[in-house]
């Protein structure tokens, strides 16, 4: 696609700026019937016919010559035709984009990089050569400089939004995740369906959009990337966190049921399939994670949903709701514990319907983060259990590295 794309540009704006160059006289029909083959991608039939007629052709000629030799693919002799025009006229842009298009191609990054800086210096609204210079530069990791090439191609009669994508890469690696979103945001209206990239470039969009916030925008940009046909069942679960963020608990709640519906036959494509997550937000000066697990066995102790308590990329806290078939023998409806583990100890913060809407339950959830409920019951974890030993060899461990340390 890449390939195709930079050929193409370059094949317009040759044949759009040397049509305006062309004057009456004896070449004029000459480089008519050159152009017409080249309209019609005929280059084949342009090197055959023009072959042995190099040493007179004039200079635009030669270049259109070279044109063909670039779009057929023919790397090597294209870049040796452009540089024997360069050897009389270095300021020639034809000539300069030729040399450097085919040098990239060719991989020879750093000869394609100093042709195509030199042609954009000459021009600078060349849509070909910036679209060029800003690729070259970032196989040559040069990001910084190959952002403004890249943008530029956005502008002109032959603008493109490819341009902007590869801009919307070098800035994301660099980690100027606002720019980035500014210039994606640019290049999506003119993304179609289509697109071998679209999901993925609305997905990327609507995720820098949910993280700094705006569950509105992230929402939409989440519908688009959404294609049922793709099966990408995780763009469900980003649906349901904003829908949550935005107060749409009823819609989050008919996405939950087409997950356990794709569950049950067996065709989610979640990379974890035990679980999926249905909530993120921040809360003072934690980021919370809350994940619901698809299973429920009857009869026995389960934990229902976690919330992860994040500070500084840190998980230091999880609360979850806990299964409690003993309920029905209080005669309670089935209910859920909010319970805790920490440091060795089980905490028991009250019950809460099994069917409590999730505002309410989150509300509730919340405030044992904060510390605004206290524990009616607690347990020690029994020295036998999983988690008490899983613990002590952890403590065993660090211990049996502190013995190691020099003194």
């Amino acid at each position: 696609m890449l390939t195709t794309l930079i050929r193409t540009v370059g094949l317009l704006l040759l044949t759009s700026t040397l049509y305006a160059q062309s004057s009456p006289g004896s070449s004029v029909p000459r480089l008519d019937s050159m152009d017409a083959l080249l309209n019609r991608q005929e280059y084949s039939a342009l090197l055959t016919r023009y072959s042995d007629s190099l040493e007179v052709l004039s200079t635009e000629g030669v270049i259109r010559f070279t044109a063909a030799l670039y779009h057929a693919g023919i790397d090597e002799q294209a870049n040796a035709m452009a540089k024997r025009v360069l050897e009389t006229d270095s300021t020639h842009v034809e000539a300069l984009y030729y040399a450097g298009s085919s040098a990239m191609y060719l991989q020879r990054y750093q000869e394609a990089a100093d042709h195509l800086r030199n042609a954009r210096r000459l021009n600078p609204g060349h849509q070909g050569v910036n679209f060029g210079l800003g690729y070259t530069l970032l196989r040559l990791d040069q990001l910084e400089e190959a952002i403004d090439p890249l943008l530029a191609t956005a502008n002109g009669d032959q603008a493109t939004y490819n341009g902007l994508l590869y801009a919307f890469g070098a800035l994301h690696d660099l980690g100027l995740a606002d720019s980035a979103k500014v210039v994606l945001a640019k290049a999506l209206p003119h993304v179609e369906s289509s697109h071998a990239d679209y999901t993925q470039l609305h997905y990327n969009y609507a995720l820098s959009h949910q993280l700094s916030g705006d569950y509105d925008t992230a929402l939409h940009h989440y519908d688009l990337a959404y294609l049922p046909e793709e099966q990408d069942h995780t763009i469900l679960t980003k649906q349901i966190q904003c829908l949550h963020r935005i107060g749409k608990h009823d819609r989050a709640a008919r996405l939950r049921e087409t997950l356990y519906a794709l569950k049950a036959a067996d065709e989610l494509t979640l990379e974890d399939t035990t679980m999926f997550c249905f909530d993120q937000y921040m809360l003072a000066d934690y980021r919370i994670m809350a994940f619901e697990k698809f299973a429920e066995p009857e009869g026995e102790l389960y934990y229902k949903h976690y919330f992860y308590v994040l500070q500084e990329d840190t998980i230091f806290r999880r609360i979850q709701t806990e299964n409690s078939p003993f309920a029905a023998a209080f005669g309670h409806e089935p209910q859920f514990v909010i319970g805790e583990d920490r440091d060795g100890t089980h905490y028991n913060y009250g019950f809460v319907p099994q069917d409590m809407p999730y505002d309410e339950l989150l509300d509730v959830v919340n405030e044992v983060i904060l510390n605004k409920t206290t524990s009616v019951a607690s347990t020690t974890v029994r020295p036998n259990s999983k988690a008490q030993n899983k613990g002590s060899k952890r403590k065993e461990d660090r211990r049996k590295r502190k013995k190691t340390k020099p003194e």
